[in-house]
């Protein structure tokens, strides 16, 4: 994702959004200049299936936070929670 920042915002390219900081007190006056609508697909394609099949390795999948001993059993990912949050990540 490549996002142009500056103080007072930050416009992402890929996904096609502007954000920008406004005072919070007083009025504010924004003009954009130069801008287009771009449609942009912010959803994922439907697929009929999705599979989560761990015969021999985690897929990629690894310990964000408060997950311990992730490894595979009986074709499945399994893990002990740390803690009140257990998060894996995709890498």
């Amino acid at each position: 994702m490549r996002a142009a920042c500056s103080p007072v915002g930050r416009y992402d390219e890929a996904n096609a959004y502007l954000a920008i900081r406004v005072n919070r007190d007083g009025a504010s006056s924004i003009e954009i200049e130069g801008a287009e609508f771009r449609s942009v697909c912010r959803l994922p394609m439907p697929v009929d299936r999705i599979a989560f099949e761990f015969d021999d390795s985690t897929a990629g999948w690894v310990p964000a936070h408060h997950v311990a001993s992730l490894g595979i059993a009986d074709g499945a990912l399994s893990g002990g929670s740390q803690g009140p949050i257990p998060t894996l990540s995709e890498c």
